[in-house]
């Protein structure tokens, strides 16, 4: 089994160990038994009794019921094991009420169809290598489908891939599960499509209908397939995704029923697919959302989409939000019973919000500014679902 680099944080100052770790059993056991070790060598983590124990890797928290393979954590970096303030209803007084704001769009909404777009048309790009028949590619068919596989998987990577960069989070892996699930949802869907559209594929007016319902059909089981593996899993979130993707797969399938330059045509609708499939596996978590924390500037600018980053924040979730630039720090969020806190990842930093640097966790308001080194973000309340 590999051995890990642990770092900790004593009254003496900052340490470090090795440790065995192995990487197929939970992280929570094995971090209990370091503590254990580090205990019985009369060694005490720096923190006081109500702190709750948080360990973190390459800059991101760890969920400890998770393995260490699963949470693609490898010795070429330290562990770090911290001490922080528990985020409690109890950590601050309680502030009045503040307004809800209408439930509206938000820009990674609008970043989420737009990679979604972009998919669609890296797939169009793609496929125009494998447009002609061939020993293998014996019928239109199987080129369909092909074409469709190609499709889904461009659009798969660039809208997970694109949600992970907006979360902070591991980008690769995200494109990589987008590509298989795209995969599964474009072969899946041409094959289903085909086969809606061989039993209305009669004359002229059923040609047609035939086609624009392949393209439907296309559209919702890609667009559901890559919301399984969106931010929220939910059936009924799945189930509105693939609502999308039959709105983006209808207005495909008539974009590419037109007569005319049908290269432009098949673009357009490869486009529309893709961000129907794209707005479909972000829209019901920001739909549902009881708030959302948003990026506002870095060092001083807006950013542009691509540096854009947003968690949309139903009850329940914590998100670990990173800063950049100098003095750079980190903050843990949290939403519980309607009520949003924030406070330090680390023990002894402090987080910014409204102006006031907190070293403790205090409850957010709407409209509250978040300074994380040069990073500014923005917290603002959302009418509950």
């Amino acid at each position: 089994m590999p051995a890990f680099a642990v770092e900790y944080l004593t009254a003496e100052g900052p340490r470090r160990a090795q440790f065995t770790l192995d990487p197929e059993r939970e992280l929570g056991p094995q971090v209990r038994q370091v503590l254990e070790e580090l205990r019985q060598h009369g060694v005490v983590i720096a923190g006081g009794p109500d702190d709750e124990l948080t360990v973190l890797w390459n800059g991101r928290e760890l969920d400890t019921a998770r393995t260490p393979a699963a949470l693609g954590v490898t010795p070429q970096r330290a562990l770090e094991i911290r001490m922080r303030p528990r985020l409690s209803l109890a950590a601050t007084t309680v502030p009045p009420a503040t307004p809800v704001r209408i439930r509206r769009f938000t820009r990674g909404a609008y970043a989420a169809i737009l990679t979604g777009m972009a998919g669609g048309l890296l797939g169009w790009g793609a496929s125009a290598w494998v447009r002609d028949l061939g020993p293998v590619l014996s019928t239109y068919a199987r080129l369909d489908i092909l074409i469709a596989t190609v499709l889904g998987a461009a659009v798969g990577a660039t809208t997970l891939g694109g949600a992970a960069l907006r979360r902070q989070e591991r980008v690769f892996p995200a494109a990589v599960l987008g590509v298989l699930l795209g995969v599964l949802g474009g072969g899946g869907g041409a094959v289903l499509g085909l086969a809606v559209s061989g039993l209305l594929a009669d004359g002229e007016g059923g040609f047609r209908a035939g086609r624009i319902a392949a393209w439907t059909v296309l559209g919702v089981v890609l667009a559901a397939a890559v919301a399984l593996g969106g931010a929220r899993r939910t059936a009924r979130g799945v189930a509105e995704a693939a609502a999308w993707g039959a709105l983006g797969g209808i207005a495909g399938g008539v974009a590419y029923s037109f007569s005319g330059p049908g290269d432009f045509w098949q673009a357009l609708a490869f486009a529309l697919v893709g961000a129907a499939a794209g707005g479909g596996a972000s829209w019901p978590a920001v739909r549902r959302a009881a708030g959302v924390i948003e990026t506002e500037t870095v060092a001083g600018r807006e950013p542009g989409l691509l540096g854009h980053r947003e968690w949309a924040l139903a009850d329940g979730a914590r998100v670990h939000v990173r800063g950049t630039g100098p003095g750079r720090t980190d903050a843990v969020v949290a939403l519980a019973d309607g009520r949003c806190w924030i406070g330090p990842v680390i023990q002894g930093e402090a987080v910014v919000v409204a102006g006031r640097s907190l070293a403790e966790p205090a409850e957010l308001r709407d409209g509250d500014r978040i300074d994380l080194g040069a990073a500014r973000f923005r917290f603002r309340r959302l009418a509950t679902a």
